[in-house]
């Protein structure tokens, strides 16, 4: 995998990094985590997203982390060996069950059962217990499981899920890579 951070914060850089990742030889897919204070906005970063030709997921959230340091400004991107199953779900807060279950459904790859599923979603929509439960039934324990609320701190939605078709307010992204994984935690 390859990582690459940026601290300006600018939309100009960050459309620099997603083009330096994808034109690395073993790249298939493209994980976007990107801070709040950047004040990205779909006006201006959607044109640079759309331009990226390799599947690519991420969010907006208050603060990244990068070997350790804490940024409230800048990017990472992490370039990624396996092409991820990815599905996007719009309108989330006004998403039925059925339709979160249906949407869900299109990651299952009945061979692969060691890999690792993340999940995006703007923390201020609704339904995020529903969708939650549609992940769980369709990924359970097959999967290691990163994931959560994007957004800012500042109580306000804004758009905060990235995709290649852009930056989403009120979205998911949902994401399945063949590639193992570990979660811990400490004190």
């Amino acid at each position: 995998m390859f990582t690459y951070l940026d601290t300006t914060g600018s939309p100009k850089t960050l459309h620099h990094l997603l083009e330096v990742a994808q034109a690395q030889p073993g790249v298939k897919g493209l994980l976007v985590l990107t801070a709040d204070a950047n004040d990205f906005v779909p006006e201006r970063l959607n044109p640079l997203l759309q331009t990226v030709q390799l599947p690519m997921f991420g969010g907006i959230f208050p603060a990244i982390l990068y070997q350790g340091h804490h940024y409230t400004r800048g990017s990472v991107v992490v370039g990624l060996p396996v092409e991820p199953r990815l599905v996007t779900i719009h309108e989330l807060s006004h998403a039925t069950p059925s339709t979160l279950e249906t949407a869900v459904a299109v990651l299952e790859d009945a061979a692969d059962t060691h890999g690792t599923a993340f999940c995006w979603a703007d923390g201020f929509s609704q339904q995020m217990t529903t969708l939650l439960q549609a992940f769980h039934n369709q990924v359970g324990l097959k999967y290691n499981v990163i994931g959560g609320g994007a957004g800012s701190l500042d109580l306000i939605q804004k758009p905060c899920i990235i995709t290649n078709e852009g930056l989403f307010v009120d979205a998911a992204v949902l994401a399945v890579v063949d590639l193992p994984s570990g979660v811990a935690a400490r004190h």
